[in-house]
């Protein structure tokens, strides 16, 4: 089917449906999409992104534990947090506790780790470039984001390996290891040109 056509199909659907194939597809429909169109919240599409950070709730019922918050990045959660509650029930954990924190509450976090990029990053830190945004260098977000907080330098140069631009990125390291065992390559480095601060400001 030629896009043209699917454009057409999309058209005609439901304006609920089309939010129901954007949980699949986020541009379904975008060619259909009018300026004059009313703004707000398409509910129906965010449905699954709120029911996600709904389920974080579930803590209430499950409680916590150092253990489960401590290995939440665990493979095989539930099965890990069920073998854990029979052998080890001093650590007060089990399968479902280990899957909510393992992967409902470190989901939704990492989505909020991701989205401060777009928002705090144009509103607290340095720039050390003049670009035409409110983009800026956060090394807290660039912390937790693994570089994205150097959002500034990226705006400025978005092409290199290392977001930072100078130190030893914890990011840029594991790109390197990656690029010794030959899953990545053409890590593009930063031109010496490129490091040279263009009009830095300090705001937030």
């Amino acid at each position: 089917m030629n896009q043209p056509s699917q454009t057409r199909k999309e058209q005609r659907l439901p304006k609920a449906s089309i939010s129901v194939l954007r949980w699949f597809d986020s541009e379904a429909g975008v060619a259909g999409i009018s300026g004059d169109g009313a703004s707000g919240v398409d509910w129906l599409r965010v449905l699954p992104f709120a029911l996600l950070h709904l389920s974080c709730l579930l803590v209430l019922v499950v409680g916590w534990s150092w253990t489960a918050v401590g290995v939440a990045l665990a493979l095989s959660l539930y099965v890990l947090g069920h073998v854990l509650a029979v052998t080890r029930p001093d650590l007060n954990t089990n399968g479902l506790q280990m899957v909510v924190w393992g992967f409902l509450i470190s989901t939704v976090a990492l989505f909020h780790g991701t989205f401060t990029i777009n928002s705090l990053d144009h509103m607290i830190g340095t720039r050390r470039h003049n670009t035409p945004d409110t983009s800026r260098n956060n090394a807290v977000l660039a912390l937790i984001t693994l570089g994205e907080g150097w959002h500034n330098n990226h705006h400025h140069y978005a092409v290199p390996a290392r977001q930072g631009f100078f130190g030893r990125e914890i990011y840029h390291l594991l790109l390197r290891v990656l690029a010794f065992l030959g899953l990545v390559w053409d890590l593009r480095p930063v031109p010496d040109h490129i490091r040279r601060p263009r009009h830095s400001l300090r705001e937030g």
